[in-house]
């Protein structure tokens, strides 16, 4: 995929190649960085409302969902090998 303009003008010249992989990658990290930024603001928003307990907090649950859904792209984006806890792989 070539991506260069001049003038409004596509142009060879200043073209910039990005493989598919480096696309991907990008990709990753973009979705990764959107999910940093919720946890940020869930975090913030939990830890403002610390005068109220985790039973009472509305920012709880939500925090809680923010970090599941975190962890469950890590785990699609980035796949590690699967190793058995007993060491019976």
């Amino acid at each position: 995929m070539t991506f260069g303009f001049a003038d409004g003008c596509p142009s060879a010249q200043r073209a910039t190649t990005i493989s598919v992989e480096e696309l991907k990658r990008l990709r990753k990290e973009e979705a990764i960085a959107s999910h940093a930024k919720r946890l940020a603001l869930e975090l913030e928003c939990l830890l403002l409302s610390c005068e109220e307990t985790a039973v009472v907090s509305k920012w709880w649950a939500s925090a809680h969902i923010a970090l599941g859904e975190y962890q469950d792209d890590v785990e699609r984006l980035y796949p590690q090998p699967h190793v058995s806890p007993l060491g019976k792989d």
